[in-house]
């Protein structure tokens, strides 16, 4: 088949794809004709499309991925149709693409990174869609953009650094609510004459440089952070939330102070400090703009009916303390909260939370407790968590991880209680744990740990309570070196450990004790 009976192919599918046959004007497409003679199509002289020009034309369905083969395409104008469903990442294959105008769609789904394969790319107009999810870093390979246009669509996560883009001269993100954190520093080597993110979370970063750069810039729409900001963030909170059900709404919604708002604290400059609103029939989903409460210190939303936690709130860089447990959230454990490098406290127990816990958690560098217990999350024990040096306890039970535990966790010194009973972990106590020396309660039991209980966990001279119940393939005799230990609990029933000759004593001065039987009764079992 030759190359103008592909296109020919390309195009008759994008036709059934997109309903054809109620377009405004299908004028001579699917005919005999060249196809440079149905409508919206333009070809070059050896009849290669170059452009397909059908805005407004009552476009319905989906953009099929073969439209990646009309290798000569300079121009794609599908604006102000009715197109649902993602970009199609083969859309990138379009080498020659100068112009992709998908505009007042209803287009879902994630920005493909392949569009950043488009090297003549002048323009990407999407704004006014329903795309979703980060703006790929792979966009700023595409440095011959001269306009770029993203409004109003549910794009989330920091905006990339587009330095590499040196001939944008326009940007327009707003509308995207939970966009957020600070302005790329590589947007002031850009030549930008238009740049709007109002709506959005993001914010110009504290600099002199990067001030006087914005402010020469004479279109530009953006929004300063100050108290008004607050109030429009806890109004949108009230809205979202069923305010007018709340247990105490006192001073809500009035003109009065924030700081005199049922649960809500400020600084002498407005800001809001503290968000306290635990116990207080708060039902639904907490709104993105929550993440703009940059000043918000301790965040205890409790024991209420929420709908999920926004990743927007990675952008909360202050915060210190953010409790959302009991609270009946379900969806992911937002990746963003790993921004939070000044977090002391994360309590999400007692939720629906599914998915894995991010390794991006591991970058909270001061976080002392970690609470994610009693939950429905899966996957491993991220290694990251060994990095949090400053974690006093982790308590992960009662969910359904799986996998070891992480050699890094021997970095862990100032843990004092580590809880990881009843989820689906395998493989051998790993002798790390007895290099975490202010250990005082460790619980392991009811996974599928295996083999013998490492002797290094001798050397617990703070341990209290050590419970590996409910292991099945634990076996062998327990460690002499166990003497050491002052103990107040030790559970090892529904295990095959035993009690060698020589414990006796040290046993029977540990206070709470379950299932010590002799290393003779095993044998003779078998």
């Amino acid at each position: 088949m030759d190359t103008q009976s592909t296109e020919r192919k390309i195009l008759i599918e994008f036709f059934n794809a997109l309903s054809g046959q109620t377009w405004r004007c299908p004028d001579n497409w699917r005919t005999d004709l060249p196809v440079g003679g149905w409508h919206g199509i333009r070809t070059d002289q050896n009849g290669r499309v170059i452009a397909i020009e059908l805005g407004g034309n009552g476009l319905r369905g989906s953009i099929p991925g073969g439209l990646g083969g009309l290798s000569e395409l300079r121009f794609l104008q599908l604006f102000d149709n009715e197109i649902t469903g993602p970009i199609p990442p083969e859309l990138g294959d379009l080498s020659k693409l100068e112009s992709l105008s998908l505009y007042r769609n209803q287009l879902s789904g994630p920005i493909p990174p392949e569009l950043g394969n488009m090297k003549q790319l002048r323009e990407l107009l999407a704004h006014d869609n329903a795309l979703s999810g980060r703006i790929s870093d792979e966009l700023g390979r595409a440095t011959n953009l001269r306009w770029l246009s993203l409004a109003n669509n549910c794009l989330d996560g920091p905006l990339p650094d587009v330095g590499a883009l040196r001939k944008l001269t326009a940007l327009f993100v707003s509308g995207n609510a939970c966009l957020y954190g600070d302005l790329p520093p590589g947007l002031t080597d850009l030549p930008l004459e238009y740049i709007a993110f109002d709506g959005t979370q993001l914010r110009a970063p504290d600099s002199q440089r990067f001030r006087q750069w914005l402010d020469s810039i004479v279109n530009y729409t953006g929004l300063e952070w100050n108290a008004t900001t607050d109030r429009e963030a806890l109004v949108e909170l009230f809205n979202a939330t069923g305010g007018p059900e709340w247990r105490n709404k006192t001073g809500w919604l009035s003109e009065r102070p924030l700081g005199e708002w049922a649960g809500v604290d400020t600084n002498a400059a407005g800001r809001v400090v503290r968000l306290l609103l635990g116990g207080n029939r708060l039902d639904g989903a907490l709104p993105c703009r929550l993440g703009t409460l940059t000043a918000l210190k301790d965040l205890r939303l409790d024991h209420n009916r929420l709908e999920g936690a926004p990743a927007a709130l990675g952008s909360l860089v202050n915060l210190e303390m953010l409790n959302l447990s009991y609270s009946a959230m379900n969806g992911e454990i937002p990746p963003q909260l790993g921004r939070l490098r000044k977090l002391k406290t994360l309590d999400l127990r007692d939720n629906l939370l599914t998915g894995s816990i991010p390794a991006e958690l591991g970058d909270m560098a001061e976080l002392k407790v970690l609470h994610l217990y009693s939950n429905r999350l899966t996957g491993p024990i991220p290694r990251t968590l060994g990095n949090l040096r400053h974690l006093v306890r982790m308590v992960l039970s009662l969910n359904r991880l799986s996998g070891g535990i992480p050699d890094e966790f021997r970095r862990l010194k100032n843990l004092k209680v580590m809880a990881i009973n009843n989820n689906r972990l395998s493989g051998q106590i790993p002798a790390c744990l007895g290099f975490m020396s202010s250990l005082v309660r460790l619980n392991l039991s009811n996974n599928g740990f295996s083999g013998r209980v490492p002797p290094e966990i001798g050397n617990l001279d703070q341990l209290k309570v050590l419970a590996v119940s409910g292991n099945r393939g634990l076996a062998g005799a327990l460690r002499q070196r166990y003497e050491q230990l002052n103990l107040e609990v030790f559970h090892f029933h529904d295990t095959d450990l035993c009690e060698p000759e020589g414990l006796d004593a040290w046993l029977a001065g540990v206070r709470k004790l379950r299932g010590t039987k002799p290393c003779t009764f095993l044998h003779k079992k078998d």
